[in-house]
């Protein structure tokens, strides 16, 4: 049976009442599911460029650990022993220098390198290095022309040098007699993971913090 006229006027006028209702609740819904799109975007992009501050900073520590190396006396001192000539005695105290004194600083230190001024490993913390011929190899041809406390920073990559991953962070070494010749170049090689481990402090810090707002 169908409905009266009475009815049909009665349901026409729901419909009708209801559809701004509807139209109300779509866009409602899309102006939140856009609301937090953006939001979930802002906070992805917040996370980013925290990390990317962190890691910058972090890079920074690791190139003034460095550039502290490159000025050490004892590090001074040996270079230019083992530079005019007086080898062996120079590079034993340097590699133990460089083993006992000095990577245990940093627990991310792969590797420290000492260069003369014609790309060759003369010292190291792993000695099989010595000998080894880097005059190509970017960590040096960077290094060797900048001046006191400059370093240069290598992209992460696999090392042949070194048969892993890793980051090079190089600085020139100075004469400690003031004349401001250069000497050689040391190389602290990083292993790239200390960039995922600096990243993930950066994301816990940036979650405790929105919990906190």
């Amino acid at each position: 049976m169908g409905l009266s006229i009475k009815g049909k006027l009665l349901l026409f006028a729901l419909c009708i009442s209801l559809m701004p209702i509807a139209t109300i609740t779509i866009l409602y819904y899309f102006n939140t599911r856009n609301f937090i799109k953006q939001d979930e975007l802002d906070d992805i992009a917040a996370i980013a460029e925290s990390e990317k501050d962190h890691v910058i900073a972090f890079l920074e520590f690791k190139k003034a650990r460095t550039s502290d190396f490159s000025t050490d006396g004892l590090i001074r001192e040996k270079l230019e022993t083992i530079t005019y000539g007086r080898k062996y005695k120079a590079i034993e105290n340097l590699n133990k220098h460089l083993s006992t004194n000095k990577k245990p600083l940093d627990t991310s230190i792969l590797e420290i390198v000492v260069l003369d001024t014609d790309g060759r490993v003369v010292a190291a913390t792993n000695e099989a290095l010595i000998g080894l011929n880097m005059s190509g190899h970017e960590a040096f041809t960077q290094a060797i022309h900048k001046e006191v406390g400059e370093c240069f920073t290598g992209q992460p990559r696999y090392s042949t040098e070194f048969n892993t991953d890793c980051i090079y962070i190089s600085a020139p070494v100075i004469t400690s007699n003031g004349n401001g010749e250069v000497v050689g170049v040391i190389i602290n090689v990083y292993e790239p993971e200390m960039l995922d481990d600096i990243a993930d402090i950066a994301e816990k810090k940036d979650a405790y913090r929105r919990l906190q707002l």
